[in-house]
């Protein structure tokens, strides 16, 4: 247990997978569960733990890269690298993990539908912890921008921007859906984070 330079915040860890935020003032907590927020195998879950967490405002997640995984072990056997969207796939689990806590009542599916200004800067190894900051940039209804980086040894890995709606499972129309959804997000003006603070699940 530990304080935050935030007057009034204590921030508890519990395990591995979970994450307490508790305001002393308020008296009220917010809970991250990993497994049930991104019901994901374990070989594709890209999130170890949750590091920070600000409801509504911002996530921190750890990865560890032992060097084992399916994606490191032939990319390439004589010099092991993460490939570039594997890294991506990271910054995008830990925004919908952000994502589905801030909407935390919706049980539909979560669905990536677009990336921009993504870049890279620096090659994740073997025995790399990624850590992995989200935080949201727009926020609608049924879709929300978000602002990514991932880190490697203190240096700056890779960081973009991602759009993430909500899709019912087996929409026939989930084109239609899509584009209608970075429509209306494209209408919603950027907010600044004291703002965002402020948005709840519908």
């Amino acid at each position: 247990m530990w304080f935050s330079r935030e007057r009034g915040v204590r921030r508890t860890r519990t395990d591995a997978w979970t994450y307490v935020w508790v305001d002393m003032f308020s008296r009220k907590s917010a809970k991250i569960d990993i497994e049930q927020l991104l019901p994901y195998k374990s070989k594709f879950l890209m999130i170890d733990r949750v590091v920070l967490y600000e409801p509504n405002r911002k996530i921190v997640t750890q990865k560890h890269i032992t060097g084992a995984e399916w994606y490191i072990t032939d990319h390439y056997p004589q010099d092991p690298m993460m490939p570039g969207h594997i890294t991506a796939e990271v910054m995008v689990q830990t925004c919908a993990l952000l994502f589905r806590a801030i909407y935390e009542k919706r049980k539909d599916a979560t669905v990536y539908l677009t990336s921009s200004r993504t870049r890279f800067f620096s090659v994740v190894r073997p025995e790399d912890r990624i850590i992995t900051t989200a935080q949201p940039i727009r926020v609608t209804t049924g879709a929300a921008i978000f602002r990514a980086e991932a880190r490697v040894r203190g240096e700056l890995a890779a960081r973009g921007q991602f759009t993430l709606a909500f899709s019912t499972s087996g929409d026939k129309d989930a084109e239609k859906n899509a584009a209608l959804h970075i429509s209306e997000i494209s209408k919603v003006r950027s907010s600044s984070p004291s703002t965002l603070a402020h948005c709840r699940p519908c």
